[in-house]
């Protein structure tokens, strides 16, 4: 059994306007949701042995906080353009491609991919996936290389004020 847990960044501030889209902060709000869904995932009892984060700062910020909440071992951490600069295919080819030895990975990153990449796995459609939004997939597989379209099964969507 392989999980994938595709979470979207939270709320990123677009105050200071000169700033390139990657250096963008989370906001206040951006804060609060992230602790809030941080509380979510360990209430889920969510165990990630990885988690990849884009390199934008809100993605980053947003992982960070979450893996503060499940004790992550920051070990296992790792940022990846792929997550930012990234086609929904080359997401695919990425989740195919993890080591075997990853059962649960955690993916943060951004719109309109992640709800694309959530919906190339599973039955159910899922209009968007908000900031802070969690979207969790089991895969009864041994190998990531197996996971395919629609190959997949929804154990949980949760998002702010759900």
């Amino acid at each position: 059994m392989k999980e994938l847990i595709i979470a979207r960044h939270a709320k990123s501030s677009w105050k200071n306007t000169e700033i390139s889209d990657i250096e963008r902060p989370l906001n206040k709000r951006g804060y609060v949701d992230a602790n809030s869904m941080g509380k979510c995932l360990n209430s889920c009892s969510a165990n990630p042995d990885s988690i990849i984060t884009s390199p934008a700062v809100r993605a980053f910020s947003t992982a960070t906080i979450y893996a503060r909440y499940l004790n992550f071992n920051f070990e296992n951490f790792k940022v990846d353009e792929i997550l930012y600069a990234g086609s929904f295919h080359h997401l695919v080819k990425m989740v195919q491609n993890l080591d075997t030895k990853i059962n649960v990975v955690m993916i943060f990153g951004h719109n309109p991919t992640f709800t694309d990449l959530a919906n190339y796995f599973i039955f159910d459609k899922i209009d968007n996936i908000p900031t802070s939004g969690i979207v969790s997939i089991h895969f009864d597989v041994t190998n990531w290389s197996e996971v395919g379209e629609k190959s997949g099964v929804l154990n949980y969507f949760h998002y702010p004020n759900k």
